[in-house]
């Protein structure tokens, strides 16, 4: 859980850098083929339902262990009973229907205004990022630009991962195959309002000066 907040706060800064690089070629795009991820509707109301909880005391509880269906978890515990409205979420799936790509059995929703405008989740790293690149592919089609990187484990090895990013009007999928290490990517897809926002915080977090 930590791991994949601290996955996501990174690959942050390394997509908007490469995002925010594209911006003169953000002219006349197009809309992009799909904005379902794992049948989650991308720009739409949450349309989830809350995880059950197990109550410890008065003030306290747990979620349950999840077999049973797609719903969400609060990452702010404190939002007792209240609508979730603008706030990040840990989507959880059934042990038995965890996407073929993602690590892990969650990903990370950020909702606004009650809409479900973003989603990240990890990936396997070296493992996998080329069936992730292919799959992403398939879906979106071609990137609107591609970057490969040299990244290297702790006995000196050198690999090759990319950071590929798929801009549309109404969408943008971001891909960095190695991200807080080399066996952990992240992928990330936003409606433009999303976007803005992980620039805004991405300002704040660098006091507005350019990376």
């Amino acid at each position: 859980m930590k791991t994949q907040i601290r996955a996501a706060a990174l690959f942050c800064l390394l997509s908007l850098a490469f995002a925010l690089s594209q911006e003169k070629r953000m002219q006349n795009l197009s809309v992009a083929p799909d904005t379902k991820v794992f049948g989650l509707q991308i720009g739409a109301e949450l349309n989830l339902p809350e995880c059950e909880r197990m109550k410890l005391s008065k003030n306290s509880f747990i979620y349950r262990s999840n077999d049973r269906l797609w719903c969400y978890e609060r990452l702010d515990k404190g939002k007792d009973g209240t609508p979730v409205v603008n706030e990040t979420i840990e989507i959880k799936f059934p042990f038995g229907d965890r996407p073929q790509i993602v690590s892990g059995f969650s990903l990370l929703g950020q909702v606004m205004d009650g809409k479900l405008e973003g989603i990240g989740f990890n990936t396997l790293g070296l493992t996998n990022a080329d069936d992730v690149l292919q799959k992403l592919t398939e879906k979106y089609g071609k990137p609107s630009s591609s970057a490969p990187y040299e990244v290297q484990n702790r006995m000196g090895a050198k690999f090759t991962s990319v950071l590929a990013v798929w801009n549309f009007s109404n969408l943008v999928v971001a891909f960095n195959g190695v991200s807080n290490s080399l066996d952990s990517g992240l992928v990330t897809v936003d409606t433009p309002r999303c976007k803005a926002a992980r620039e805004q915080k991405l300002k704040e977090l660098t006091g507005g000066r350019p990376l």
